[in-house]
This record gives structure tokens, sequence and C-alpha cells, in this order.
């Protein structure tokens, strides 16, 4: 039962739950939005460094020349309104194709590299696109769509780009004039989980990036010198606002020299850190929270570190020299829109989970009930958000309920405005601080990426494996966090499911963190009184062979690099029952291989962060994913330390 926390002084009438963030600065340059505010850069400082990928750079210049080269190369297929799908990694070349397609006039769209063929055919089909450009030795992203010549952009580290015509963009006429309009008036897009079983995209406005970025200009000190980094999934959003906030301020976009291995590994992206001197990044909770398990990396130039993506359960260790930002915000608020500052003398004492703060400029948040009602402070209620900062609404996905977006009254005037009812559970305290508290829906996050199990569902259903019927749960562990899904699936008549065959036709539909590292072959499924499935039946029931979570496993004390080199036996063990904690097995053996038995990219990271802080090692990441069976990763363990301490 909620209690309303009352005001100081008022012992009738609670406060409601609702508060406003501070008046929108000015823009950060002179010009129209940021694109403008990126030519005025562009133009003023010509010789300034704009993207650097350590083994080489781009001044403002150089990255006109590389833009207006793909802009020109794009020019018969997009227009305005037309989407530029971008199924590239993160590179020099991205950073030019978001400016390409500003220019144009068309919106962004970034799916990261070798997107799953089936998942962007089902985003195209409600929305034909002008093009999808990746580099020329990727397989074609989509199927039926006719490859460019290749196109070179100057001194850059990667092959050649191709630009395939999903399209023809007179196909835009039978669109609906809905959507026609929500296409011209993006800026970007970004692709999300749909809970109808369809994904869809977020279509967001110049307007609302612009506004985002006069919230962060002051607050967090963008401007010429700092240096940006670009090291998240190019999937993510807030990717997004790396580039931005740093090109619209005159800053430097940095790029790791190998991205695989920085983001894989928390122990390389410190090191990267401190190597090109980086005053501002972003990392995804959960890399965060490996992070903040061990003493601060010394020598940074570090200003500020956003954090964001998922629930946050842990604090900055002491000795911190960066100020750290918990950031709340989903797709359809710009990248975010609510933060704060972790501060754990002020927010507590540092052992529960921090909140997730107050509205950035120009946003008011507001806690509602079912009916849209404002609930006092105190009180657990949905979150909603309004403001310049949301989206236009759905450009695909047009089955997706567009209740979302509704007016509701959150401010103290009286007037119903737009407002974006985001399906998480808070509660505002008396100071006009957030705490998240979780879902009020199926939808899971896993590994900061928005799923919805229904879509995941419909995927399994639909790839030709023979599944009759999916049910689709997110596991949990004890300590209540969430890092995987597990699939209960009820074959058609006569078929016997494969479940590596299930998985293997399931990445062609869907993104990794989608795809379900427990998969379950059921007869039949538990029903409620009233005829649905009983869910919560299926995740009681006792776990089938092999799938018994074991105990964490015992980290021993860190090996010092230049300390007596670690046993076989020891590595062994350890690598062992990682693994067997980290994939929720039991009894695995050296033959095993990690992705086969249920690893993903986030828990391929714990491993390798488990391994390098108990032996003193640097991994090289390539080699694991390269030979992820258990005895290669043990091997490769002890070559790194013999490399490190020679006989």
């Amino acid at each position: 039962m909620n209690i309303p926390i009352r005001p100081p002084g008022d012992g009738t009438r609670p406060l409601p739950s609702v508060a406003t963030g501070p008046a929108v600065p000015p823009p950060p340059a002179p010009g129209d939005g940021p694109y403008g505010w990126y030519r005025h850069w562009a133009a003023s400082t010509p010789d300034a460094v704009a993207v650097d990928w350590g083994t080489g750079r781009w001044t403002y210049a150089a990255l006109e020349e590389a833009a207006t080269t793909l802009a020109e190369h794009l020019a018969p297929t997009v227009s305005r309104g037309a989407p530029v799908v971008a199924c590239l990694d993160n590179s020099p070349a991205l950073v030019a194709v978001a400016i390409a397609a500003a220019r144009l006039g068309g919106f962004y769209l970034s799916l990261g590299p070798e997107p799953p063929s089936a998942r962007v055919e089902r985003f195209l089909r409600d929305l034909p696109a002008g093009c999808l450009i990746t580099t020329a030795d990727a397989p074609p992203p989509a199927s039926d769509h006719s490859a460019g010549p290749e196109l070179h952009l100057p001194s850059l580290p990667i092959h050649p780009l191709v630009a395939y015509t999903a399209y023809p963009l007179a196909s835009r006429t039978r669109l609906p004039a809905r959507t026609r309009h929500l296409c011209d008036t993006s800026f970007y897009a970004v692709g999300t989980s749909g809970s109808t079983g369809s994904p869809k995209c977020v279509g967001i406005p110049a307007e609302a990036l612009a506004t985002f970025l006069r919230a962060c200009s002051h607050t967090y000190g963008l401007g010429p010198g700092n240096r940006h980094a670009l090291g998240i999934w190019p999937a993510f959003d807030l990717h997004l606002a790396e580039i931005w906030m740093a090109l619209t301020h005159g800053a430097a976009i940095c790029i790791p020299p190998e991205p695989r291995e920085t983001a894989h590994s928390v122990g390389a992206t410190a090191d990267w850190w401190r190597d090109a001197a980086i005053t501002h990044t972003f990392l995804p909770t959960p890399v965060a929270e490996l992070l903040f398990d061990q003493p601060w990396p010394q020598g940074l130039a570090l200003k500020h570190l956003f954090v964001g993506g998922d629930r946050l359960r842990s604090w900055p260790p002491p000795g911190t020299t960066t100020r750290v930002h918990n950031i709340y915000g989903p797709a359809e608020a710009t990248v975010f829109c609510v933060t704060r500052r972790l501060c754990p003398p002020v927010d507590g004492d540092g052992t529960g989970a921090p909140p997730i703060g107050e509205p950035v400029a120009g946003t008011t948040v507001g806690v509602v009930d079912p009916d849209g009602r404002t609930v006092p402070r105190g009180t657990s209620g949905e979150l909603a958000v309004s403001g310049p900062q949301l989206a236009v609404g759905y450009l695909s996905g047009v089955n997706d309920p567009q209740e979302r977006f509704a007016p509701l009254t959150l401010g103290a005037d009286g007037q119903a405005r737009r407002t974006y009812r985001t399906g998480d559970q808070v509660r505002m305290r008396d100071d006009e601080v957030l705490e998240f508290l979780g879902r009020l829906d199926d939808q899971v996050k896993i590994s900061g990426v928005r799923i919805e199990p229904a879509e995941v569902e419909t995927a399994l259903e639909q790839c030709g494996c023979g599944v009759r019927q999916a049910v689709v749960m997110a596991g949990k562990n004890a300590d209540g966090t969430t890092d995987r899904l597990i699939a209960f699936l009820r074959p058609a008549a006569g078929t016997n499911l494969d479940r590596q065959e299930v998985l293997r036709r399931l990445r062609a539909w869907l993104p990794a963190q989608a795809i379900p590292t427990d998969v379950r072959v059921v007869e039949a499924f538990p029903r409620t009184d009233n005829g649905k499935v009983d869910r919560r039946s299926l995740l009681d029931a006792p776990s089938a062979p092999g799938t018994a979570v074991p105990q964490k496993a015992a980290v021993p004390a860190a090996t010092q690099a230049d300390g007596p080199s670690p046993s076989p036996p020891e590595v062994t063990s350890l690598v062992l029952r990682t693994c067997e904690q980290l994939l929720h097995v039991r009894d695995l053996s050296l033959d095993d291989n990690f992705f086969r038995a249920g690893g993903s990219s986030l828990a391929a990271m714990k491993l390798i962060h488990t391994l390098e802080s108990a032996f003193g090692v640097r991994l090289r990441v390539a080699e694991v994913l390269r030979r992820p069976d258990l005895a290669a990763i043990a091997q490769h363990v002890m070559e790194r330390h013999a490399v490190l301490r020679p006989e």
C-alpha cells in the first residue's frame, strides 16, 4: 500500500507528482537546428578535428567533403522524408551518413552492421526507404534491392560503401497521408520492438533533438576542445547523442581503433578512454555496473559519464574522478529526458538503487494513475512525459496503438498537452526526484535494448522451424535483474524441434539481444481458469535437465601480472564455474561452445571481465569470439598471462 508523502507544513493536501525542468538554454551556435549548428562550426573552424579514429582523422573540412560526396551519391534516391538506413558499425562513414541524410532532407535510421534481413524487411514493409547503406564486404541487408556502384570516402579504414535502393521513390505516393507527413517531419528514426509482434520506427523531429542538445549544452560543458566517444552500439539511440553533442558544439568524435575489442572489455574501454583523452562518453547500464565493480581507473580526462538503457542498481566506486549521470528516457522522448548526477551522500548510503532523477530543461513529467490523473507524491504510478522532446509518432508498425501519445493535464495551468505514457512504474519523492520501480506491462530490456516478448513469439511462430505456439518470458536473477529470455515452444503436429535450428532461423529475424538463451519444448501450456497461458506455472516448473542455475562462482583473488602464473586447473575451473553461472546451466565441459550453450554478447563481456579481474590479464576479445569453446578460452587466458610475464 502506498502512503502519500505530505509536504512540510501541509497536513491536509499532498503535492501532485508533477515536475518541470528549467528553461531551455539558448542555441550553441548560429544556424537553424542541429544541422545548421554543425554547418556553423564546419565553416568557422574547418581545421578543427571532427572525427578521430586513432589511425587517422577528419577535420571539419574533411568531414564536409566526405558528407558532400556521399550526399551527391545518394541524391537520386533520397529526398525529403526518405529514410537513409545505415547498416554500419561505428566508423567515420557512419558520421558522414548522418550528415548526408540531414543535408538531403531525409531522415537517418541506423540498424547496426549486418542487421537480421527479415527484420529489415519488416521495417520496410510499412516504410519504403530511399536507400540502405552498408560496406562492400557485407551481405545485402535485405532481398530484392538493387545495389549501386561502390563509393570510396577519403582516408577511411573500412571497405568502400554500397547504397542499396530499397524501393522506387515514386512508391512513397502510395503511403497513407499520415505516414508521409510523419516521414517528412522526422530528422532521425529509432527502431524498437513492437507489442503487436512487429518492430516499429519512432520518428524524432529536428526540433526535439535541438531541444535536447540545448538542454545538454551548458549543463555538461559542451564545446570546442572536448572529445566525445562514439562507442555505443549504433542501433541504440544513445549513439545519436554521441554524434550530435560533438558536432553541434565544435568538438571531436573519437572512435576506437578496434570497436569490437573495446565494446566487449571494460578494461579495454577504460584504457582507450585514457589513451584518447575522452572527455564525454555514454555506457549501457550493464557495462557501467561492471565498471563500478572495480577501482575507478586512474589518469582519465573524462569529465562526464552518462549511464543509461536499463535500471541501474549500483553506484560509482569511491575515488571516482568524473561526474556520473544516471539517465532515463524512452526513444519516444529523444535520447534522455530525466537525469540525476550520482551523489551517494545526497541520495542515500550508496547501497540502494540510484534514482533516475529530475526532468531536463523544457520537459514536464508526471506520475499518473490508469485514468491519466496525477497521483500525490510518494504514490507509485505510470510516468508520463510532455514537452518539445517528444517524437512525432510511429513511422512504421502501424498496427501498434498510438494511445501512448495522448493529451493529459500535467501542468499547473490546467491545460491538456500532448503527452507520452511510458509504461514505466515510478514514484516521485517530495524533492521532485523520480525513483524507478519497474514496468507495468510485459516489456523487458536485455543489454539495454527494449524488447517486446510478443515480437519474439511472432518471429518464432513465423520463421519456418515448426513452432505451433511460443511463449517468451524474461528470466530473472535472484537480485531481480533480467539478462536473458526464456522461450517455451509447442511444436506443430509431427514436428521434432531442433533447438539449434530454431535459434539459427531466429537470428535472421531478430537482433542478438532478442534471441532467447534458454529454449524449452513443451507438449502443452498450462492454463489459468479463464483459459490464458499460465506463465507463472511455466516459470515455476522444475528446470529441465541441464538448466538448473548453479551458485555464483567464487572468484579468486586477482593474480598480479608479474606474479606466478595461474595453474591450468585454476583457470579451467573458473571458466567452467563462471560460464555455468552466467548461462544458467550446469555440468558444462571444456568441449562446450560458449554461444551454443546460450551465451550472448553481454554474457561474453561479463566472462571476460571476471577472467581479467581474477588473473590480471587483458584478453583479446576477437580471439574469444573466434574460438568460443571453453577449452580455447581457458588456453587463451594462459597464453595472455605468459605474454605479460614471459619466463
